[in-house]
């Protein structure tokens, strides 16, 4: 049975201005079936395949803020560059925490050279 769960992640965003860390608070739908999301990302419409996973730790509200481990499954389509990354909990919950676009390696840019 699905049911939506809203889940209040704290994430901190860090200012060059200031040394203390910022809170942004977001909403991430969550869904008591790992499969619905999974199927979701992996279906017709986006065919991404499973690229990477992780560890993490997330700060939901709803839990006071208490730190939780969660898994992290980073999908990825290579041909249309879209990805997913899906946050699986111990209690078989699952959110996901961030759908994007132009997934493409990292590279850092060439410093400008002054003359």
């Amino acid at each position: 049975m699905r049911f939506a769960l809203v889940l209040f992640a704290l994430l901190f965003v860090y200012s060059s201005a200031a040394a203390e860390p910022k809170k942004l608070m977001i909403t991430i739908e969550c869904d008591s079936d790992p499969s619905q999301l999974l199927d979701l990302a992996q279906g017709e419409q986006y065919q991404e395949i499973p690229f990477a996973g992780a560890k993490a730790i997330l700060k939901p509200t709803q839990m006071g803020g208490r730190a939780v481990p969660v898994e992290l499954l980073i999908t990825v389509n290579p041909d249309t560059r879209s990805f997913s990354i899906l946050a699986l909990f111990a209690d078989n919950h699952a959110c996901l925490v961030v759908p994007g676009g132009s997934f493409a390696p990292y590279s850092r840019p060439e410093p400008a050279i002054e003359q």
